[in-house]
């Protein structure tokens, strides 16, 4: 048998720091964490009736861009970022 030393497991429990915007038609985020490879990236649709869409944009690496395709109307969009551990920051984007 072989005995370990007591070791400390830590979890990562802060959200990532993000900036995003929408430029035209395009999804431009930045996210800090020195904790997490990637991001979970969503996208919360409200419209002036209060429906609601949630778009799921997939993983993505901590900065870059996407073409983005909306459906016609006015949108209140909210970008929603989850860090590998589930860790999350909700970026509000205004009405598109």
């Amino acid at each position: 048998e072989l005995e370990l030393p007591p070791a400390t497991v830590k979890v990562d429990t802060v959200p990532p720091a993000m900036t995003a915007r929408l430029v035209g038609k395009r999804l431009v985020w930045r996210g800090r964490d020195a904790e997490t490879p990637w991001l979970d990236l969503r996208l919360r649709l409200v419209e002036d009736d209060h429906n609601t869409r949630l778009v799921q944009l997939g993983k993505k690496p901590l900065r870059g861009s996407m073409r983005l395709f909306p459906k016609r109307g006015t949108w209140h969009t909210t970008l929603i970022a989850r860090d590998s551990t589930g860790n999350r920051t909700d970026v509000p984007l205004g009405a598109k």
